[in-house]
């Protein structure tokens, strides 16, 4: 004889097992408490699916007739307050791991998050569609910095950082009204006044050619002997190094270099 497919479309409603043939199924239709259903070996009603969503547990409010309580193996996608936990039911409780789900902007982790190592052609730690370019630890108590594949900026245990990159050579000109250190390490510059730089990040270093003058510097500029150098012969150079964003210290000036 065929068995026959048990079905309902009243919510909540689930199957009592006592009322079921072995290996025969049972439906419930309805759009918020739908389910599949059999019987095990045991005589226990188990659920095959789907996953139930939402704020309350599943069949916490079985219909009247229908079997209460939940089947071992149950899932639970619990979206209480916004967040997303998964859970089990073991058979006597729900079980879930510890935290929620982080998957919109603005949301918030509440616990550590661990990468793996990677290396610069891979950093463990990359951006969408730019995966050589990001952060990866080469070893113990490391962090390093890479762009395009090259390991750019490296820290080490004690804290000494190491720069692997170029600076640029080419030099460029200061002008009254813009001298920005993000454009590199070499300047010039005639008979103007020289503005306080921005962007000047502490450790910066290198050279101002000054092809005219005279020369007027901004208040940050700090010489040796506590003012600036008459200059008599041209073009002269003058290094300098940023201690501060207010502080630019300048080195002694070298006259008729061309």
């Amino acid at each position: 004889m065929a068995l026959q497919h048990l079905r309902s479309s009243t919510a909540d409603k689930r199957p009592l097992p006592g009322s079921m043939a072995d290996g025969q199924l049972a439906l419930n239709s309805n759009a918020t408490s739908p389910g599949l259903f059999f019987k095990d070996s045991a005589g226990a009603l188990v659920k095959v699916g789907p996953v139930h969503v939402g704020t309350t547990a599943p069949n916490v409010s079985p219909a009247t007739g229908g079997q209460a309580g939940n089947s071992k193996g149950e899932q639970w996608l619990d979206t209480t307050g916004g967040t997303y936990v998964f859970k089990v039911w073991d058979g006597t409780a729900w079980r879930s791991e510890s935290g929620t789900f982080v998957d919109i902007n603005g949301d918030t982790m509440t616990g550590a998050l661990g990468i793996i190592a990677g290396s610069n052609s891979a950093p463990g730690l990359f951006f969408s569609g730019d995966t050589d370019t990001g952060i990866y630890s080469p070893g113990a108590d490391q962090l390093t910095i890479a762009t395009n594949g090259v390991p750019r900026l490296r820290i080490n245990a004690n804290g000494t950082a190491t720069f692997a990159y170029s600076i640029n050579s080419a030099e460029e000109t200061i002008t009254a009204g813009a001298f920005d250190l993000v454009a590199g390490n070499y300047w010039t510059c005639g008979a103007i006044t020289v503005p306080a730089p921005t962007n000047a990040i502490a450790g910066t270093s290198g050279l101002i050619r000054i092809t005219a003058g005279p020369v007027v510097w901004n208040a940050v500029f700090k010489f040796p002997g506590g003012s600036a150098p008459t200059i008599a012969s041209f073009p002269a150079i003058i290094p300098f190094y940023v201690e501060n964003s207010t502080t630019i210290l300048m080195g002694n000036v070298t006259e008729g270099i061309a």
